[in-house]
């Protein structure tokens, strides 16, 4: 459960610089290029939310920095899943729709 939660909270951090951070964005190449990746930008996140958490736990160690990098690599495939997937749902948000609301109220009156 520890582990989904962290990576879910990557996830949140690469959303995050993706789409709400945009005092980031157009200022560096390396950072636009990355950020329009959700693999990359979830590998990054991934490393930056496991330190994140060894340093709460203060447990670094070398199998810590082996351990971060297999995390880092798991939150990339964790983020461009859940991105894919959100997109997914995006772009079919009409056949995912019951129906419009305005006919929902008018049903009521």
């Amino acid at each position: 459960m520890e582990i989904f939660m962290l990576l879910l909270g990557a996830y949140g951090l690469c959303f995050g610089f993706q789409n709400k951070a945009t005092f980031l964005h157009n200022k560096n190449p390396f950072f636009d290029s990355m950020f329009q990746c959700s693999y990359c930008t979830g590998f990054h996140c991934g490393w930056i939310t496991w330190i994140s958490d060894i340093l709460v736990k203060g447990e670094l160690s070398f199998v810590t920095i082996h351990q971060m990098t297999i995390f880092a690599f798991a939150s990339a495939a964790f983020c461009f899943g859940m991105d894919e997937i959100i997109q997914y749902f995006e772009s079919n948000k009409k056949m995912f729709d019951s129906g419009d609301s305005d006919d929902y109220i008018e049903a009521e009156e």
